[in-house]
């Protein structure tokens, strides 16, 4: 599956994010999104997806599944 990432505000309409490689998983818990996928990416928007931050590759592996962990993680 692929997913683009985007964001949408009244003012500048869709914006969309360049990822490397799919994204095959997306979360949310309350304004926190993360998304992973190929080759290990992992974004992350504190911001209810208006703006995504790539938080490095910490493994080549292909990033299929997000899981919560806590009260305040995935």
């Amino acid at each position: 599956m692929l997913i683009e990432l985007s964001s949408y505000s009244q003012s500048n309409g869709w914006t969309f994010i360049n990822v490397s490689g799919n994204i095959r998983q997306l979360a949310f818990k309350g304004s926190v999104g993360v998304a992973v996928g190929d080759n290990g990416v992992i974004y992350r928007s504190t911001d209810s997806g208006r703006d995504w931050s790539a938080l490095g590759n910490y493994t080549s592996d292909n990033l299929v599944d997000l899981k919560y962990a806590g009260a305040n993680t995935f």
